[in-house]
């Protein structure tokens, strides 16, 4: 599971770098592997019950020419935004994750895999 520790964010903007096993997205590749960690670099903007994602996913993938067949070596990035809104209330944003009161984490994973 890619977590986001939302108990610890300070208000106002900061930047995370997290590094997950490639396992945890359970991504199937097909005419490939994926060969790295997952590299996700996000750019967060708290205010009160608002959080506002923009980030980057990064994996290295090993794949097979359909030519020649030999293996080759290809880094895969997906930009993903989010909104994480907490507590209760009317939205119908894009993106947008409710998160109870009181959570101390999110779950990034579903955002990450499908870009």
């Amino acid at each position: 599971m890619i977590r986001l520790d939302i108990g610890s964010l300070p208000e106002g903007h900061s930047h995370w770098d997290l590094e997950e096993d490639v396992s945890e997205l359970d991504v199937v590749l097909e005419g490939g592997r994926l060969v790295s960690p997952v590299n996700i670099s996000l750019e967060i903007d708290k205010n009160d019950d608002e959080i506002f994602l923009v980030g980057r996913a990064t994996v290295r993938a090993e794949l097979e020419c359909a030519r020649c067949l030999e293996a080759y070596d290809l880094v895969l990035a997906a930009p993903f935004e989010a909104v994480l809104l907490i507590g209760e209330g009317e939205d119908d944003r894009e993106n947008l994750i409710r998160v109870p009161g009181g959570t101390s984490s999110v779950d990034l994973t579903d955002q990450v895999r499908t870009e």
